[in-house]
């Protein structure tokens, strides 16, 4: 929707200002968007025969920018924005006013970066299998 990351500000303790509706929104986003990330490691070989310890430490380590990578390859160029849960179409400063602060500018030029390479479904997924394997 347009008027996310429009709303009134709160002021958070180090400053920063988050849009309070646009926080909540993304919240709704962020469970869906980590099962998927834990699905997809799942399906790798071998990664369920790990310990259940080593698979939550190689989770934990990589799930932030496994969910920034999923996001990145959705960048259209042309409005310059990132669809989220394949549905919510959000510009940078929504993202930012959100509570990702200066973490979507990053996400933006990845996307910026990666929309060049016209990445298919198999090479995203060899890139989330390596962001998982080195995390």
């Amino acid at each position: 929707p347009e008027d996310i990351g429009q709303s009134p500000m709160a002021s958070m303790p180090d400053g920063d200002k988050v849009d309070l509706e646009a926080f909540s929104e993304f919240t709704k986003i962020i469970t869906p968007a980590i099962t998927r990330v834990v699905d997809f490691a799942k399906k790798l070989p071998m990664f369920s025969e790990l310990p259940c310890e080593d698979q939550i430490i190689l989770l934990k380590g990589c799930c932030m920018e496994i969910m920034s990578l999923r996001a990145a390859v959705r960048y259209d160029p042309e409005s310059e924005t990132l669809t989220l849960s394949g549905e919510m179409a959000v510009k940078r400063e929504q993202l930012k006013n959100g509570g990702l602060g200066v973490v979507s500018d990053a996400i933006f030029d990845l996307g910026k970066s990666l929309s060049a390479f016209n990445l298919d479904d198999t090479e995203v997924a060899l890139l989330q299998a390596v962001l998982l394997m080195s995390s």
